[in-house]
C-alpha cells in the first residue's frame, strides 16, 4: 500500500530528493536525514527568528497522563 503525504510535505520531499549532493532520505536514519535537511534549509528558507521564551506546557487528558507541550514566544 503506497504512502501519501500531505500536499505540502509532498513538496519539500520533492525539492530534496534525487539531488547528486545527497542520499535520499529513506536510506538514512533519522537523525542523518535531519542534519541534511538543516544542512540545505539555507537555500530553501530563511533562517527562523528569534525566540523571546519557551515555555513548557503540561497538557491535562482524561486518562491522568498530562501530554507535554511548548509554548513559543517570539
Amino acid at each position: 500500500m503506497p504512502v501519501i503525504l500531505d500536499p505540502d510535505a509532498a513538496a519539500v520531499y520533492k525539492a530534496f530528493s534525487g539531488r547528486p549532493d545527497r542520499p535520499p532520505y529513506e536510506t538514512v536514519s533519522p537523525a542523518e536525514a535531519r542534519e541534511l535537511y538543516l544542512k540545505g534549509r539555507p537555500r530553501h528558507q530563511s533562517r527562523p527568528p528569534e525566540l523571546k521564551s519557551v515555555q513548557p506546557l503540561a497538557i491535562p487528558s482524561p486518562t491522568g497522563a498530562d501530554s507535554r507541550a511548548d509554548l513559543y514566544a517570539r
